[in-house]
């Protein structure tokens, strides 16, 4: 499927138009109101980042990068796909997207980009020919920059310049920096490094997929989290291992179209160092024997658990919070009964490989 048409050829010829609908908006003092339910819809102050995460995902960058000043953040990914006019008119709009709907692209620009401006009056975009800057959530505005942005990134700035004052921004992006979890590299198949920046500390995710080493089986990913001082050792926390399957189905999308998409599970897998050292390791939640297993959605969904012991991933229809599943969704129920079949496979494997015993 093609990419979606712009109405416009220029940023200037979008700016004069969207300012109109924004001022005309504001006049019927609608303006407060659609702001506030667009940058307040996620329970979780640190949503932006997963939606900064999407966007990079989708345009196959491999490394992304997060800087935090006390007066600004800066984003940085290395994709493949730097922004055109149709991306421009997209992330500046409500709930449109330019992705072609193959299925296993996260997200729309739009909505989720919009949760940014709990930060930021106006965030700054700089990707391929592009320099431009988004106020009032939808005009663009052109900036004119003699600073040399590397070409070949995309680069999104988020100075501290909204309602919040700027050491509240600092402070609760930094707490979201801590609380970011090594498994939001799990089910990405284009990211397998994030790198998080502040004060004199570096925390890095990275993923490695097929971990060869220690006689691990095959199609084993490694993920750590590593936090550094500046100037001292990494403190290299314990790094995970999973064993991941993955299947492509076909689905009906809303439009009653097929389309393949990509489902997963991942099990938890630790070195016993034994004679046969690698095992499952059921997943629970934390000081309890229920099972934690998460749904997945690329990202953790935030109110969904598997009540499995392991971790399961689709491109599930989400709802607009992207938080949980949409409930009576036929795709959504055709996806779980898949990922029931999927398991079955998994465990032939397993067991040819001593994970488990049957």
């Amino acid at each position: 499927m093609a990419k979606k048409e712009s109405n416009f050829s220029t940023i200037e010829e979008m700016q004069k138009e969207k300012a109109d609908w924004v001022a005309q908006t504001k006049r019927l003092n609608n303006f407060d109101g659609i702001k506030n339910t667009l940058v307040k819809l996620y329970t979780s102050s640190g949503h932006f980042i997963f939606e900064l995460l999407q966007n990079a995902e989708d345009v196959f960058a491999t490394s992304v990068t997060f800087k935090l000043d006390n007066d600004k953040l800066v984003f940085e990914h290395n994709g493949t796909r730097a922004f055109d006019i149709k991306d421009i008119d997209s992330i500046t709009n409500i709930g449109d997207s330019t992705k072609e709907d193959n299925g296993n692209t996260i997200g729309k620009f739009g909505i989720g980009f919009k949760s940014v401006f709990e930060y930021t009056a106006k965030p700054e975009i700089h990707s391929g020919n592009y320099h431009f800057e988004i106020q009032d959530l939808f005009i663009p505005n052109v900036i004119k920059t003699t600073e040399k942005y590397d070409p070949d990134k995309t680069i999104i700035i988020l100075p501290f310049n909204g309602d919040k004052e700027k050491d509240v921004c600092f402070e609760e992006i930094k707490k979201s920096f801590s609380n970011l979890k090594s498994n939001v590299l799990l089910f990405l198949q284009n990211i397998n490094e994030i790198n998080c920046f502040f004060e004199n500390t570096k925390i890095q995710i990275n993923r490695t997929d097929s971990y060869d080493k220690d006689e691990c089986p095959k199609n084993v990913c490694r993920i750590q989290r590593i936090i550094s001082e500046l100037n001292d050792k990494p403190i290299e926390k314990k790094p995970f291992f999973y064993k991941r399957f993955f299947k492509t189905i076909t689905v009906l999308n809303e439009k009653n179209e097929e389309k393949n998409i990509t489902i997963g599970i991942a099990f938890k897998i630790v070195n016993l160092f034994t004679d046969n050292p690698w095992r499952i390791e059921p997943i629970f939640k934390k000081d309890s024997n229920i099972p934690g297993g998460k749904v997945f959605a690329y990202f953790p969904c935030k109110s969904e658990n598997s009540k499995l012991c392991f971790h399961i991933h689709a491109p599930f229809a989400l709802t607009v919070t992207r938080e949980s599943l949409q409930e009576d969704n036929y795709a959504n129920k055709h996806v779980i009964e898949e990922i029931g079949t999927l398991l079955t496979e998994a465990m032939r494997e397993l067991k040819a490989d001593g994970l488990v015993n049957l």
